[in-house]
């Protein structure tokens, strides 16, 4: 998917896909939700979104994402990603 936000681009086919993980599941009235973070070439994250209600598809959207919001997501579902984009936000424990 492409958006142009701001006068930027955001592609989900250039950017880096960073994690992917579902949300808002909800198994009585079908609702589910997949969301997806990415990193452009410019290093500017963004938040993919698209899911499921009812058994049809939501509208895809893009938003983009501050670092600190980025860092949590990365913290939450890929670890591993931090440490590579955020070195000096983190310390052994």
């Amino acid at each position: 998917m492409k958006k142009i936000i701001n006068g930027l681009l955001y592609d989900t086919e250039k950017a880096d896909l960073i994690c992917k993980w579902n949300s808002d599941y909800d198994f009585m009235k079908d609702i589910v939700y997949h969301n997806a973070l990415y990193r452009t070439k410019a290093g500017r994250y963004f938040l993919y979104k698209t899911g499921r209600v009812l058994g049809q598809p939501t509208p895809e959207f893009i938003r983009p994402l501050i670092e600190e919001r980025a860092f949590e997501i990365m913290a939450e579902y890929n670890p591993d990603k931090v440490v590579e984009f955020f070195p000096d936000k983190i310390k052994e424990a």
